[in-house]
């Protein structure tokens, strides 16, 4: 119930991770890396049944909008 999926974008290594954060613990659990895209959380959405991140990419300040997927890890989804 304390965890949700979210991004954290690094300029320095210029990759965006996708994973978990904990609000209780404050604590960030990446599983996925994005290299040279930005992605805000609220760009994302995760089917966890389909084990699928689909993203909105806006590269060109929104003139344009782009809809991908991407699988995410096995590991990244919890014990059900």
């Amino acid at each position: 119930p304390n965890e949700y999926w979210a991004t954290v974008y690094s300029r320095a290594r210029n990759v965006t991770e996708i994973g978990r954060y904990d609000s209780k613990k404050f604590e960030f659990k990446p599983l996925l890396k994005l290299p040279e895209i930005v992605i805000a959380s609220d760009e994302i959405w995760v089917d966890e049944k389909a084990n699928k991140v689909y993203i909105i990419y806006t590269p060109d300040f929104r003139q344009s909008t782009n809809l991908f997927s991407v699988p995410l890890p096995a590991v990244a989804l919890p014990a059900r």
